[in-house]
């Protein structure tokens, strides 16, 4: 008797701690499995982040205007549900305008940024998102405004038939890098209609006036900008 009563004690005990041993063990992983899930949910919301351009930073002309948004993927695009978002330009100088609640019925996940007059420069767009009245860390996103392309085709010329202009004297500037010349009659460009600095000789036998546009390049995301001269061919 004693020595069942001996074996019954010893497998109580030994089941008793391995319960206990099994219990910790679970629990253990449970805050393993609940620290990864926030990792998870920290990731996904930061990878969910999503504006007109994903490139982080941003590279928009002056004066753009577009749309930002933040879990657009929940909730048929709403964001998460019961969640509010509250967005700002943290960066000094921005005196553009925030269009707020842009989102499916109102939802303030959406928002249009317009920068207006917005200097060129690096600016931090954030948004916050509150759940239950807890806000969550910021969401950043680098915004770099580039100046608008600038250009001018320089003075008209008077030409006689058959000859070649002096250099022409086009200009760029503001985020443009270079310009391609274009004529409404035809003829050459020399060296190439890629040099600011080119001469232009008409078609053999033109006389009129021809039109000589040049075209910013180089300045994307911006459009391109002309600027026009005239050049009178004379018989």
């Amino acid at each position: 008797m004693y020595n069942i009563r001996l074996k019954i004690e010893l497998k109580l005990k030994s089941t008793v701690l391995f319960t206990k041993h099994k219990l910790k063990k679970l629990k253990k992983m449970k805050n393993i499995k609940l620290f990864l899930t926030a990792i998870f949910v920290a990731l996904i919301t930061q990878l969910s982040y999503s504006q007109t351009n994903p490139v982080d930073p941003q590279i928009v002309c002056f004066g753009f205007s577009g749309g930002y948004q933040v879990d657009y993927t929940e909730n048929a695009g709403a964001g998460t549900t019961g969640s509010t978002y509250a967005w700002s330009v943290i960066t000094p100088g921005f005196v553009g305008a925030l269009n707020p609640n842009q989102g499916p019925a109102g939802s303030s996940n959406r928002i249009i940024i317009s920068w207006g007059a917005t200097i060129p420069g690096f600016y931090t767009v954030q948004v916050i998102e509150t759940t239950n009245g807890c806000p969550s860390a910021p969401v950043l996103l680098v915004v770099q405004i580039i100046a608008s392309p600038t250009a001018n085709a320089g003075l008209p010329q008077t030409i006689c038939e058959g000859a070649t202009t002096t250099a022409l004297s086009g200009i760029v500037g503001g985020s443009a890098t270079g310009g391609t010349w274009t004529s409404s009659a035809g003829g050459t460009f020399s060296p190439n209609a890629n040099t600011l600095n080119a001469t232009w000789t008409p078609p053999i036998g033109y006389t009129g006036t021809a039109v000589l546009t040049l075209t910013t390049t180089g300045m994307a995301p911006c459009a391109a900008i002309t600027s026009t001269v005239d050049i009178t061919v004379t018989p």
